[in-house]
């Protein structure tokens, strides 16, 4: 004779998926919550609690950040070019540019292009070195509170933006060696390329009631030479520079 009382295992198919939902809004619930406290926090001024627990907060502007400056009181007052040198010396740490090879604009010729195709990607490829530029300078975005603070004598925050600044420049000079790899693998293909150095000018920007005027002085500051890097193919894009 079947039995007539259903065992305890036997939970409705129904059943399990009103809990599972029910988990899954839980976790989604969480993870807001967590977002949106996280997010407060992110954008509260310097605090010593900030300071101490900043470096949880590296999920805020690592893929999308954004630079508002041309919209601000204080908008760009400078342009910033890479110039790079293509060695087939090997590198070695001791490396340092050669008086004997031609400083060549990287950068320039991508704003050029452009300049005559405004539909075109130019921009965006240009914008990398560029933004890896002001990284060398003075680190990148999140940095900026503290080195107000900083200014301001706080010596805390100077620690933290001196480690923050040395992670930034490290990440930007790397991707600076790879964008001028790319750039000597284009410009001379025949010829090896085993080091290359980088260079930053600084271009005074006039605006424009002053565009006929003659440009200020130039500042030209010495990245470093780092060995090319491996695997990156010549993109074809500065070749017929």
């Amino acid at each position: 004779m079947p039995d007539e009382h259903p065992s305890v295992t036997d939970v409705p198919p129904g059943s399990r998926w009103l809990a599972l939902r029910n988990v899954v809004k839980a976790v989604s619930g969480l993870l807001c919550l967590f977002f949106i406290l996280t997010t407060i926090f992110y954008v509260t001024p310097n605090n010593p609690m900030k300071l101490a627990y900043g470096r949880w907060l590296g999920l805020f502007g690592r893929y999308f950040g954004q630079n508002w400056k041309l919209f601000a009181p204080d908008p760009l007052t400078t342009n910033m070019d890479l110039y790079v040198q293509c060695s087939p010396r090997a590198y070695s740490p001791s490396s340092s540019p050669d008086g004997a090879l031609q400083w060549r604009d990287v950068s320039g010729p991508l704003w050029r292009k452009f300049h005559d195709h405004r539909f075109g990607a130019y921009d965006r490829l240009a914008r990398p070195i560029v933004g890896s530029l002001r990284g060398i300078i003075g680190g990148d975005e999140s940095l900026a509170l503290l080195r107000q603070d900083c200014a301001r004598g706080e010596q805390r925050s100077c620690k933290e933006y001196e480690l923050g600044l040395a992670s930034a420049k490290t990440q930007a000079g790397k991707m600076l060696g790879k964008v001028a790899t790319a750039f000597c693998e284009d410009v001379q293909p025949d010829i090896p390329v085993r080091t290359v150095s980088l260079r930053l000018i600084e271009r005074p920007a006039l605006p424009w009631s002053k565009r006929n005027e003659a440009p200020g002085e130039f500042v030209y500051t010495d990245i470093g030479t780092y060995p090319a890097f491996d695997g990156i193919d010549a993109p074809g894009v500065w070749r017929a520079q």
